[in-house]
């Protein structure tokens, strides 16, 4: 890096602790991953050929491809440490590949397969260092291309290079190269680049740990800055952001003050952290002495404006290397305080994980585990799953539960509408294929049977059976779920645990449900047992709509006795029906049916006794639909909820006896699948996961 390293060595020794410390907390051996503490970078943002990537080769020494037109098609996160060893390497992801043809031509051009990255070794075989820029922008051309596609279709995508550069000689940065914002496309470029170009840019730089670089050419208008603009929309206050003005040694030099100036008015309204310019040296090879006696004639301007205008690359260097630092201190209490929590709570977890591999202990935690599921059962039965931990979509098993009944209920079981036409013409045709062609003057109980409550009987135990199996499996699914985030750490007794449940409690509480649902349906379809519901709504038609239209009443002893009936004009409904008070009073059910009582005579009576027998049925399944919808979501709570959990501490008592027939009796069993292997290696892995985030925390307190 050129000029001052004023502020660098404290930002190189914050790096190190938290790049430790970091390492530290990703361990391999480790299974949770951690919150590290995010490593603050720079992003190169700027137009096209505004000079960003001749800007970053000169902060952290390296040689990338600079030029006209879109030079950077990726973006590049170049991560440079200072170190007394050399290495450079460039990494791009393996399943990245724009055409996954061309894998054996990067192979052949030195690439490696490496832990699912292509690598490619840029460290000079000979010893020497640094590597040759040819060797450097080759190496970035062939990835660029590899995950881009060729160079003349200039396209760009958001897959990130990376390259890993150590020595002596250069910088602890984390710099990103993004591509050029351009307006139009040029050429072969697809159409929609400015966008692509742009999304990119906003997904980079919206990161609040990122500080944003925006490159300006001082050839262009400020106006007409897009980088600037673009920086705006995601940092609106450009809190984040620095603007380096480049190319202004480009301008003539009668002219040079004048435009630097006009710029300076124009940025300052912005208020960006500051306004940096930097000579446009093509190359690191560039002397900073010559840039020094370039900006050495702007010293007036920077005097008018101290607060917020820098000149040259060490000063560049030196405001970059401030902001890091001082964003690193400020995350680093948070994250302290983090870790200790960490550290606490892993402490806490190894005192309750047996020590010692006895029996006794392995006994003690599986009985305070065992105490957890019936307080964990509790609260699933109380519907309380914002106390549950479990993240699975079947936790909330009182709401599945409705969502299965409404279903089954609304959508499956539904009663046929016994008064259309096409009803008519089945029970006219059964009633004659039953007794002859003759005059249909009524239909028996049992053409009634044959004709609607078989078939509804069958579609409504075929449906009940299949809804108390989806409501048992729904109920398992939580149970399973509940006793493997208890058991987690234990998958023996996990599943033993499992076992026994459905064993001795689940799947015979679902044969007791199946039998109890079962029968419960075959009374409610005893066509014979008529209800007093029933009797008022058969008494209700005869009163309110057969004599109301001039027709006969039925013979003595044709209608059932009477039952608790409201007098009154039509309409009026009568009490205790289970659903039938809307069905009579819908305005379009009435008129309806009494317009097929208007008739007189023979066929007038043949009529009325065919509907009423209609009706009359159709009041006897509206009132089982409405019975079962209200008795089988009761008894599958009772059955599937309330029941199970009541038993689950006395079973798992028995279970836990040493003269039980279940393995979590035999304390040879238990000790082994609990105390003499998963708890050593959980032990294990919990106490490498506490050395890590110790040593983390004292990395970070040094």
């Amino acid at each position: 890096m050129e000029g001052s390293t004023a502020g660098h060595d404290e930002l190189r020794d914050l790096l190190t602790k938290c790049n430790l410390a970091n390492a530290a907390l990703v361990d391999t051996s480790i299974d949770r991953k951690r919150e590290q503490l995010p490593i603050p970078r720079i992003v190169a943002l700027g137009d096209q050929s505004a000079g960003k990537s001749s800007v970053i080769s000169r902060l952290t020494n390296i040689q990338l491809p600079s030029g006209d037109g879109i030079c950077t098609r990726a973006p590049l996160h170049i991560n440079s440490r200072q170190g007394q060893t050399t290495a450079a390497r460039l990494s791009f992801p393996e399943n990245a590949l724009f055409d996954g043809s061309k894998a054996a031509g990067l192979l052949a051009l030195g690439w490696v397969l490496k832990d699912r990255q292509y690598v490619k070794d840029l460290t000079p075989a000979d010893g020497s260092w640094p590597p040759k820029p040819e060797a450097i922008m080759e190496a970035v051309t062939e990835a660029t291309n590899a995950v881009a596609g060729h160079d003349e279709n200039k396209g760009v995508t958001d897959v990130e290079l990376r390259l890993h550069w150590q020595s002596k000689g250069t910088s602890d940065f984390d710099i990103i190269d993004l591509p050029g914002l351009v307006i139009n496309a040029m050429g072969k470029q697809p159409k929609d680049i400015p966008e692509q170009i742009e999304s990119i840019v906003k997904k980079y730089c919206t990161d609040p740990d990122t500080f944003i670089m925006c490159i300006c050419s001082a050839l262009t208008d400020a106006s007409n800055f897009k980088a600037l603009k673009v920086a705006k929309k995601v940092d609106s206050e450009l809190k984040r952001t620095v603007v380096v003005l480049t190319k202004l040694d480009k301008e003539s030099p009668e002219k040079q003050e004048g435009t630097l100036g006009r710029h300076l008015v124009d940025l300052i309204d912005f208020c960006p952290i500051d306004i940096v310019l930097v000579k446009n040296n093509e190359n690191t090879s560039d002397t900073s002495d010559s840039e020094a006696g370039f900006v050495q004639q702007f010293r007036r301007l920077q005097q008018e404006y101290s607060k917020s205008f820098k000149l040259g690359m060490p000063e560049l260097a030196m405001c970059l290397t401030s902001l890091l630092v001082d964003n690193i201190r400020k995350a680093l209490p948070s994250l302290k305080t983090r870790l200790q929590s960490s550290i606490w709570s892993l402490q806490d977890e190894l005192t309750r994980i047996p020590e010692l591999l006895t029996t006794d202990g392995a006994k003690r935690e599986t009985q305070h585990l065992l105490h957890k599921l019936n307080k964990r059962l509790d609260a699933v039965l109380r519907g309380a799953a914002s106390e549950l931990d479990i993240k699975i979509t079947t936790n909330l098993l009182n709401g599945n539960l409705l969502k299965i009944f409404d279903d089954y209920f609304d959508e499956k079981i539904k009663v046929p509408d016994y008064l259309n036409d096409a009803k008519w013409i089945e029970m006219t045709t059964t009633k004659m294929a039953q007794e002859g062609v003759g005059q249909i003057d009524s239909h028996d109980m049992e053409a009634q049977k044959r004709v609607y409550l078989e078939n509804f009987a069958r579609t409504l135990g075929g449906s009940l059976n299949q809804l108390v199996e989806d409501s048992y499996q729904c109920a398992k699914r939580t149970y399973d779920a509940v006793v493997g985030e208890i058991f987690c750490e234990y998958g023996k007794v996990q599943e033993e645990v499992k076992r026994i449940m459905e064993v001795s409690i689940l799947r015979p509480k679902l044969a007791a449900l199946t039998l109890y649902v079962s029968q419960t349906s075959e009374a409610q379809l005893d066509y014979f047992s008529r209800s007093p519901i029933y009797e008022a709504a058969y008494k209700y038609y005869v009163e309110n709509i057969m004599v109301q239209q001039g027709g006969a009443a039925p013979p003595p002893g044709a209608a059932p006795p009477s039952a608790n009936l409201m007098t009154g004009g039509e309409g009026r409904a009568f009490t205790g029906c289970l659903g039938i008070e809307t069905l009579l009073l819908l305005d379009s059910f009435m008129p309806e049916l009494k317009s097929k009582h208007g008739k007189r005579g023979n066929e007038a009576i043949i009529i009325r006794k065919l509907r009423q027998e209609q009706f009359t049925v159709l009041v006897y399944n509206v009132i089982v639909h409405n019975s079962l919808r209200d008795m089988v979501p009761r008894a599958i709570r009772l059955f599937l909820l309330h029941q199970v959990v009541a038993e689950v501490p006395e079973m798992f008592q028995c279970a836990f006896e040493e003269n039980s027939k279940h393995d979590l009796g035999k304390s040879d069993w238990l000790n082994e699948a609990l105390a003499s292997s998963d708890v050593k290696q959980l032990r294990t892995r919990k106490e490498k996961e506490l050395a890590a985030l110790t040593s983390s925390l004292a990395l970070l307190n040094s």
